[in-house]
C-alpha cells in the first residue's frame, strides 16, 4: 500500500488532525528521520514522491495534552 492509498482511505473513513512520514535510515536498526507532516485535508498538495512510497507500518498516536490531538505516523522503507 502507498501513502497515497492509505490517506485516500482515511479521507473516506474519518480523518486525523495530523500526519507525519517517517524514512528508514538505516536497514540495520529502526531509526527513523520525519520527511514531511502535513494536515490530512491537504495530503493532495504533498509532493508525489512521498505519496508513491510503499508504507512499511503505520500507526495513530495522541498529544498528551488537554484536548489530545491525533496524528497518523506512516513508515516507510525508501
Amino acid at each position: 500500500m502507498t501513502v497515497k492509498e492509505l490517506l485516500s482511505f482515511r479521507r473516506k473513513n474519518g480523518l486525523l488532525e495530523k500526519v507525519t512520514i517517517w524514512k528508514n535510515c538505516n536497514e540495520n536498526a529502526n531509526e527513523y528521520e520525519k520527511i514531511a507532516e502535513f494536515n490530512p485535508e491537504f495530503y493532495e498538495a504533498v509532493s508525489k514522491e512521498i505519496l508513491d512510497l510503499e508504507i512499511e507500518n503505520y500507526d495513530i498516536d495522541f498529544e498528551e495534552d488537554y484536548c489530545p490531538t491525533p496524528t497518523l505516523l506512516i513508515f516507510v522503507n525508501s
